[in-house]
């Protein structure tokens, strides 16, 4: 008896899977998820991309779509002996490095449980996760030397958090990360989010087992080369002029440790190589799982500039849409924020070169030709 093969399953038929049981008006979050199981199986350095939205606005589930893969590894302990140990016990692993071996893909559902950890531990998390990042942790056990315990491999990782993560240092993360902010959502999005919810009250096992099923099929009859696809030259600068505007638009400005109300220091901007690396891994992953060239842009735009923070990305679109300026009183009235707040932001993106500014009385503040020149490529907008 001949079994016949899974019928091939179309990027829609997954949209769909996910818009009928899910309320999700949206899905740019799940195509860049997708995207980015799919980069992370083509050779190249890994993506490791983040989600960043409210609590129970979806991540999760959006995630919990790839738990049957078989790459996918979830992450239930970040100490070192939880990683590589050396005491392995019967039926042991030595840690979930030496499960996921030469290759996986690392899921944390809830990358807000690290970033509440007391700054000692959690630095150490992120600096495991550098590593990680690069192929490669070692973990010395033992006393008089002892042995030192090695991985080597290639990990990409997804994690789920809430904005806190805007209140935690971007250099503590080492810039390894493309964050993507969910779509913001409207009242009326919340109540019918809320509604659907109680409409798959006692199915919602069955239909996450239904989304897990599409997901698989979709990936083993989907054509995913070893080598990601050439970008053309003019996807090359396009992709290097995003990579610019992601980077510099994300770096830090240091403040004084009192108030925090005096620029101490401008450091240079992050260079583009990792951003520009994991930006054309994504691209890959995009075009491979089917999407178009319009939507694939507009996603990697979104991923690039995902890396400010979200009241600094206000600062920058409310600006983007004013070609005249705006004064500080009412960028913050349309970000619904005090003056106060804003006017940090606002000097932070000005001292990156990312803003100019009119000395008041009032302070006009606007888009710089840097800003002006980068976006219009990028995004073919004029402005």
């Amino acid at each position: 008896m001949t079994v016949a093969p899974p019928e091939a399953i179309a990027l829609n038929d997954v949209v769909t899977a996910h818009q009928e049981t899910l309320w999700m008006p949206d899905p740019s979050t799940l195509l860049v998820t997708l995207a980015t199981v799919v980069g992370n199986r083509m050779a190249g350095d890994p993506i490791w991309l983040m989600l960043i939205g409210a609590p129970s606005s979806g991540k999760t589930e959006i995630v919990e779509s790839f738990a049957e893969l078989p790459e996918v590894h979830w992450l239930s302990s970040t100490t070192k002996a939880g990683l590589l140990s050396g005491a392995v016990g019967e039926g042991g692993t030595g840690g979930l490095l030496c499960t996921i071996g030469d290759r996986g893909l690392l899921i944390i559902k809830d990358f807000t449980t690290i970033l509440s950890e007391h700054s000692s531990t959690r630095n150490e998390v992120l600096a495991i996760f550098r590593e990680m990042f690069e192929g490669k942790f070692d973990r010395a056990v033992g006393t008089g030397g002892g042995v030192v315990l090695r991985w080597r491999g290639h990990v990409g990782c997804i994690a789920c958090t809430t904005q806190a993560v805007d209140q935690v240092s971007m250099a503590a993360f080492g810039e390894r990360w493309v964050r993507w902010r969910l779509p913001a959502t409207s009242h009326d999005d919340r109540f019918l989010a809320g509604l659907t919810a109680l409409e798959n009250q006692g199915k919602q096992q069955d239909q996450r087992a239904k989304r897990q099923r599409v997901v698989a099929d979709f990936l083993a009859n989907l054509a995913i080369p070893d080598l990601p696809p050439p970008l053309t030259s003019r996807e090359q600068e396009r992709l290097g002029l995003l990579a610019d505007l992601g980077t510099r638009c994300r770096s830090e400005v240091t403040r004084d440790g009192g108030s925090g109300d005096r620029i101490e220091l401008i450091p240079d901007p992050e260079e583009l190589p990792r951003l520009i690396s994991e930006l054309a891994q994504l691209s890959a992953g995009l075009t491979v799982i089917g999407v178009g060239d319009e939507d694939r842009w507009r996603l990697l735009v979104g991923c690039a500039l995902g890396g400010m923070e979200s009241l600094r990305r206000q600062a920058v679109d409310i600006l983007l849409g004013a070609p005249n300026g705006h004064t500080t009183a009412t960028i913050a009235a349309r970000a619904g924020l005090p003056r106060t707040s804003m006017h940090r932001h606002l000097e932070n993106l000005t001292a990156l070169g990312v803003l100019d500014r009119i000395d008041g009385p009032p302070e006009i503040w606007f888009t710089s030709d840097w800003l002006r020149d980068r976006w219009t490529a990028v995004s073919g907008e004029g402005l």
